[in-house]
């Protein structure tokens, strides 16, 4: 049995049967499973997203390192790739490093990073760009970059509109911070009292 030019849609259990003057035979049941045709490489695509736990101030490595594949226009792995695969920081500040580009494995198109380590002083969301030369780029979740223990008191209003004898036109508002200036509450009590003196 020879089934040419086969498509997704020939995918399927089938059985032969063969007759003759003395009756028919059926063949037990085959599976024909069809792959899809893999084009050029065009596009990178992320298999495992990297995870962290990241706190301002603090270098930590990605506790999860990124898998990034090379694939064709349709999504599908390109077997046999080798673009070089560079990470970057996308948006979000700090320090990525590492080993920052990576060849794919020739078998599977893929790039298994191993060392990424990220340092940063501005809480947030950190983005990674991975990019290969004459493909299309893709960014990877976010990571998120958590504040560090509070350490001071800053003003988010600065009070001002003041007459004498009445109210500030604009009341100031405070708000606790880390060392970097991140609005923090990590290391507070549930509530804290706030002196004002008049200097």
């Amino acid at each position: 049995l020879t089934i040419t030019n086969a498509q997704g849609t020939n995918a399927g259990s089938y059985t032969v049967v063969v007759t003759n003057a003395f009756g028919a035979v059926t063949s037990t049941v085959a599976t024909l499973t069809v792959n899809p045709a893999v084009g050029p490489p065009a596009k990178l695509g992320i298999v495992v997203q990297p995870t962290a736990t990241l706190t301002a101030g603090t270098a930590s490595n990605l506790a999860t390192q990124p898998v990034v594949e090379v694939q064709d226009q349709s999504g599908l792995a390109v077997p046999g790739a080798t673009n070089s695969i560079s990470v970057t920081l996308f948006s979000g500040g700090g320090t990525l490093s590492g080993t920052t580009t990576m060849t794919p494995n020739g078998a599977n198109g893929r790039a298994t990073f191993t060392n990424l380590n990220l340092s940063s002083i501005q809480a947030g969301t950190v983005v990674l760009s991975f990019a290969a030369p004459g493909l299309i780029p893709t960014n990877s979740q976010g990571l998120t970059v958590n504040p560090a223990p509070a350490v001071q008191v800053m003003f988010s209003t600065q009070p001002g509109g003041a007459t004498n004898g009445q109210l500030l036109a604009i009341q100031p508002i405070l708000r606790t911070a880390d060392r970097f200036g991140n609005s923090s509450t990590v290391g507070l009590p549930g509530s804290l009292p706030v002196f004002y003196t008049n200097t």
